[in-house]
Formats: C-alpha cells, sequence, structure tokens
C-alpha cells in the first residue's frame, strides 16, 4: 500500500484579500433617473386609478373611516417607493474588470453581483419605449441553468450597451478556449 501525500488546505489571510473598495464603479446615466420616475408615475397613476374605480363604482368602503385610512397608507407608500426610486438611483454602479462584471444597487440594502466572464452563456440588450426615447438599454448576463438573466445593468447608453455586449461575448469566447 503506497503512502498517500496529505492534502494541502493552507489558510488565506482575509485581511490581505483585495477589496472591492479598489474598484472604481461607474455610474449609470443621468437619464436613467428620469426613467425610473417616469416608470413610478405611471404605476401610481395605473394603482390609484385602479383604487378610485373600486372606491367609485364598487363602493367598497361602506364606512369613511376606512377609505380615509387607505388613502393615507396608499399616499404613504406611493411617496415611500417615490424616495427609494428617487435615491435609489444614486446607488446603482457597475464595473468591468479584467475577468468578471459587476453591478451594485441598494439604498437600504447594498447588494453587489459579480459574474465572471467564463460562466456567461449569453447575453442581451434590451430597451423599452421610455429606454428608448432617452437613448438608454439594459444589459442582461445570462449565466447556464436559469430562464432569467443574472445580471441586468439598466441605464446605459445604448451604445455603450452595445459595446459591453460585445466585448464580454469575445471575452466570454475567449475564456472558453483557454
Amino acid at each position: 500500500m503506497s503512502y498517500l501525500n496529505p492534502l494541502s488546505n493552507v489558510q488565506i489571510d482575509v485581511d490581505k484579500l483585495p477589496s472591492l473598495d479598489d474598484v472604481r464603479l461607474i455610474p449609470l446615466e443621468k437619464n436613467y433617473l428620469k426613467v425610473r420616475l417616469i416608470a413610478w408615475l405611471v404605476w401610481t397613476i395605473i394603482f390609484v386609478g385602479m383604487y378610485l374605480v373600486a372606491y367609485i363604482i364598487f363602493n367598497i368602503f361602506t364606512v369613511q373611516w376606512l377609505f380615509w385610512s387607505a388613502s393615507f397608507l396608499i399616499l404613504f407608500l406611493i411617496l415611500l417607493i417615490f424616495v427609494f426610486s428617487y435615491f435609489g438611483y444614486n446607488y446603482m454602479f457597475y464595473a468591468v474588470r479584467q475577468k468578471d462584471i459587476m453591478f451594485t444597487r441598494g439604498l437600504v440594502v447594498r447588494t453587489t453581483t459579480v459574474v465572471p466572464f467564463n460562466r456567461i452563456q449569453h447575453i442581451e440588450v434590451g430597451h423599452g419605449p421610455v429606454d428608448r426615447f432617452f437613448g438608454l438599454a439594459t444589459l442582461k448576463v445570462f449565466t447556464a441553468g436559469g430562464q432569467s438573466s443574472d445580471l441586468q445593468i439598466p441605464g446605459l447608453s445604448r451604445v455603450k450597451a452595445q459595446q459591453l455586449k460585445d466585448f464580454i461575448t469575445r471575452k466570454a469566447a475567449l475564456d472558453e478556449e483557454e
């Protein structure tokens, strides 16, 4: 019976790991704030319209204080969503590094998503009608095993989104060859 070498599992000093603070994060296009606020306004109009239709046609509130309580709650939620939409824009950044792409977002809860190029299966550039009006697009990055995108970077100029798509496609193909 031959002697097996023990497996090496050296501990890494976590204080010497590279920090995400060293990454130069790129903000989204300024027009994306307008897109977010327009989307907020459209959804608000739809929701308030449905609320008023339910009140007028179906007379869902037989007690007046219930109507005013529900109205106050709805107004509070609308304002809260506006605050998160408006100020949340200032906390959305992306970065492209040598081996991956990352997106960070979040006003209250910060989320950073990093996708290595060698895991990317598919990339899309999409833009809705409001995005097109402002010349913006969303880069969607897909990895294996999912129906939805693993990373979405909204608020890019159409040119920048297409450049990133082309770069990542080439980079992912090179990483596969290695």
